[in-house]
């Protein structure tokens, strides 16, 4: 049986390996897993981390998990989530939806 988060991977790889001149799924590191690595020419490295949806735990994880490898290994590029739901959304644009949850959280109070 295959599961979800491996099926996500697969379609994920489908859609962006076209971009990049090398691309490696579960890339592990001393600190961590990432999903997808997308590798440009230049050496420029995306990272891409797939969460099985969207719920606002699941996309906190993956900007925790995406900044600490950043961090850790210390390559240029861009950083992404994917879910099967949204698609693919940079590093910036899921800390702002998840910002704009936690205000209107607050304001419920």
């Amino acid at each position: 049986m295959t599961s979800k988060h491996y099926k996500a991977i697969q379609r994920l790889l489908h859609l962006v390996e076209p971009n990049y001149v090398s691309v490696e799924t579960n890339y592990v590191y001393e600190r961590g897993e990432i999903d997808l690595l997308g590798r440009y020419p230049n050496g420029t490295v995306d990272f891409y981390e797939v969460k099985s949806d969207s719920a606002p735990h699941n996309l906190r994880k993956g900007v925790a998990q995406l900044r600490r490898a950043r961090k850790h290994l210390d390559l240029r590029g861009k950083d992404f989530i994917f879910t099967p739901d949204l698609g693919i959304n940079d590093l910036e644009t899921v800390t702002r939806h998840l910002s704009a949850l936690n205000k209107k959280k607050r304001r419920f109070r």
